[in-house]
């Protein structure tokens, strides 16, 4: 019997807390960061993987290990300081996603999710490029701040459970 495993690449430790959610719909889950994940992932089925916004993409270790993953049921969960609702965000996740999956071969995604979480400093620094940040933009960042929050767990443990447990 194959065990599930969630791969994590966390930055600021958003992804790894939305990974305890993950976490709660399998509760016999390795956790691994995604650097340490095993040479080989035969004796895992599904394979879960946590990443968060870098640049418009998924982290090059994502990427790097996707086409490792075959034959597996996967799920995705990510992270990024905007609005995971809007249609930008939504169409970001779907296009990731689907672009990952494609690095490897004859996986199956089964479930996805996406949370707001906390913006790096250092990054919204070099963002803001010295200059004071709009309005819109610090409200976006503090709107951030409190994500992954207690709903966004509960969301994420609710979607995957059904997504793979029967």
């Amino acid at each position: 019997m194959s065990a599930p495993l969630i791969l994590v690449s966390s930055r600021t430790g958003n992804t790894r807390i939305l990974a305890e959610g993950v976490r709660r719909a399998f509760p016999t889950a390795v956790v691994l960061d995604a650097a340490a994940a095993p040479d080989s992932l035969e004796a895992f089925d599904p394979i879960l993987i946590g990443f968060w916004c870098d640049r418009g993409r998924a982290p090059e270790e994502i990427e790097r290990l996707m086409p490792r993953i075959r034959g597996k049921r996967i799920g995705f969960f990510a992270t990024m300081g905007g609005d995971p609702a809007s249609p930008r965000a939504q169409e970001w996740m779907l296009r990731t996603c689907r672009n990952l999956a494609a690095l490897g071969a004859q996986n199956v995604v089964q479930a996805q999710f996406l949370s707001r979480g906390r913006i790096d400093p250092a990054l919204f620094e070099r963002m803001s490029a010295g200059s004071a940040p709009s309005p819109e933009r610090e409200a976006r960042r503090r709107e951030s701040e409190t994500h992954p929050d207690r709903l966004d767990l509960l969301e994420v443990e609710k979607i995957f459970r059904e997504a793979f447990v029967h």
